[in-house]
């Protein structure tokens, strides 16, 4: 399994010294600090594959999505030197080929027949940790104020996801070591969205990166 090393970098308090302005009037302000460097390493469970198994054509509607199994076999752990503050961004690498957007929250599953479109899946952040204390999560709003916190939530494309305490206080935890379980739903879309009925080597093809960094 290839891991990923972050390096995250932040800066100390800023130092303000002034001479005694007795007689002078001027003063010097030096700004001084050490840069200190935590470095993080991520691990996907399952290789970040959800398998929906065989997908037959009777399972393709004429005009709705059908939903596919929910798949749990997902996670995420983050594991960083030195305490800090963990966020992340998910981006859809299928972008545009979801068949029903839903509010953001729909990633897509690819292409059929041409343009056609194979459905969406969802994915939802459940079970999260902070150095193995349960906690809850938020989406960011507009990426730079912590949302309302809950057990779980449905990941929302681009928006920054963050661990928030037990408690329900909206603010960023502190820790090194960060977790949670993820669920996959995934809907095929029907024959009107794949402009066609299903082809027989037809195979979902979604695939999301999820992007960790320091804060918001």
């Amino acid at each position: 399994m290839k891991k990923n090393v972050l390096q995250l970098t932040a800066l100390s308090s800023l130092l303000f010294s002034a001479a005694t302005l007795a007689a002078d009037t001027s003063a010097e302000i030096k700004v001084v600090g050490e840069l200190s460097t935590s470095t993080c390493e991520v691990t996907v469970q399952n290789n970040g594959v959800f398998d929906f198994g065989e997908i037959r054509q009777s399972q393709v509607l004429d005009d709705k999505a059908t939903m596919l199994r929910t798949a749990t076999e997902g996670g995420v752990n983050v594991k960083c030197s030195a305490p800090t503050a963990l966020t992340f961004i998910t981006s859809d690498n299928r972008l545009g080929t979801a068949s029903f957007e839903g509010l953001g929250r729909n990633f897509g599953l690819g292409n059929v027949n041409g343009t056609g479109k194979m459905g969406f899946y969802q994915l939802q952040v459940r079970g999260a940790t902070v150095d193995g204390k349960a906690s809850r999560v938020f989406t960011a709003v507009n990426n730079n104020t912590i949302g309302a916190t809950g057990d779980s939530l449905l990941i929302e494309l681009g928006q920054r996801t963050g661990w928030a305490p037990a408690s329900g206080e909206q603010e960023m935890s502190i820790g090194k070591d960060f977790a949670f379980g993820i669920t996959a739903r995934a809907y095929l879309g029907s024959k009107s969205d794949m402009k066609g009925p299903l082809p027989e080597d037809a195979k979902l093809d979604g695939s999301a990166t999820m992007e960790f960094g320091f804060g918001l």
